[in-house]
């Protein structure tokens, strides 16, 4: 049903589908190369990809389809570059990285995922450009435990959690990205997490554009945060504020959490 690549092997697969088996669509083997252009890899019980230790793998123009745990899942200081590829149904996450892996993702679409769109937990890396994050039923973009993010140019799009998740130790850079219409907040930066949004837009949220926790930090430039249902930005008990540079819209009103668990309007914050 599947197909694994021993370690140090190489294989390119053109026009090709992989359908059906309790497996793996595809296995890389540690030190396993691997390019697929136009296949499709659709409803593998365990997964879609996974690519052990310092596996490569390029896919482009390809459909990875559920139901399975993760489309592509990169482990130990393997590369995955994803073009032009469309991720749907996963039960955990559209793509995974962990373990120092990294992720290159262009113009990808991963739509209604059940879990993640794009998750990173430990020392990985990813960057995402002109990619559609929609519709998956949490967060669109999680970045967790030391991970590295940097999106340009992507639209994370009525999810089922927070537009973009950041904490413990994550890092995250958006530039030029639309956030609108999720369940939970736009952007949502836990203890531990930094996230810089420049030219962004977070709009239409059906809780706060940006929340933001103790020991957490956020940088907004340039950005327009207007029409979410629970203000602009809501701070957390003991949140710092965030840093406003230059250049930012923010038509929605600013909410800090009081001893008490209630909300209290505050005033237009500084900019720095």
């Amino acid at each position: 049903s599947g197909l694994r690549l021993d370690g140090g092997s190489h294989a390119q697969l053109l026009r090709s589908r992989l359908e059906g088996g309790g497996g793996l669509g595809l296995q890389l083997a540690p030190a396993s190369q691997a390019v697929l252009e136009d296949c499709a890899l659709e409803a593998f019980g365990a997964g879609g990809a996974e690519l052990e230790a310092d596996a490569r793998l390029k896919l482009v123009r390809c459909s990875l389809r559920g139901p399975s745990p993760v489309g592509v899942l990169v482990l130990e200081k393997a590369q995955a570059v994803l073009e032009d590829c469309a991720f749907e149904g996963h039960r955990d996450a559209a793509v995974h990285v962990a373990a120092e892996a990294t992720a290159q993702l262009r113009r990808c679409r991963l739509h209604r995922n059940a879990g993640y769109g794009l998750s990173l937990l430990g020392p990985g890396m990813a960057s995402a450009v002109d990619c559609e994050v929609s519709a998956n039923g949490e967060a669109g973009v999680l970045i967790h435990r030391g991970a590295t993010v940097q999106l340009k140019g992507c639209r994370l799009l009525d999810g089922g959690g927070v537009g973009v998740a950041c904490a413990k130790g994550g890092q995250g850079v958006l530039d030029g990205c639309e956030i609108a219409g999720n369940a939970g907040s736009g952007a949502r930066v836990e203890p531990g997490g930094s996230l810089l949004l420049v030219r962004c837009t977070l709009r239409d949220g059906r809780a706060s554009g940006l929340l933001l926790f103790e020991e957490a930090e956020a940088t907004l430039e340039a950005c327009v945060v207007h029409r979410n249902a629970r203000g602009g930005i809501l701070l957390a008990k003991d949140a710092s504020d965030p840093v406003l540079r230059e250049g930012n819209r923010l038509d929605d009103a600013l909410f800090r959490e009081d001893a008490a668990g209630g909300l209290v309007k505050v005033a237009p914050l500084r900019r720095s």
